[in-house]
């Protein structure tokens, strides 16, 4: 309940900030939207902390920065 309660309040206030200087006051879709967005980007961030195991495996450059040949 806790998550739900602050993805709630996250997508209030970038909605309302959005509109803060202007005469319009923000849509209960725009809220709404908002909060499907901050959910959506909540699980791609879950999903890759659970990936990134397999990424930190991977090791791109196996000598080193410092070992480069140069001509």
């Amino acid at each position: 309940m806790e998550k739900l309660f602050t993805y709630m309040m996250t997508a209030a206030r970038i909605t309302l900030a959005k509109l803060w200087k202007t005469q319009e006051t923000p849509s209960k879709e725009d809220w709404l939207l908002k909060l499907i967005d901050i959910k959506n980007m909540d699980l791609l961030t879950q999903y890759i902390k659970q990936d990134d195991a397999s990424r930190r495996e991977t090791n791109w450059c196996p000598h080193g920065p410092w070992n480069y040949h140069y001509n």
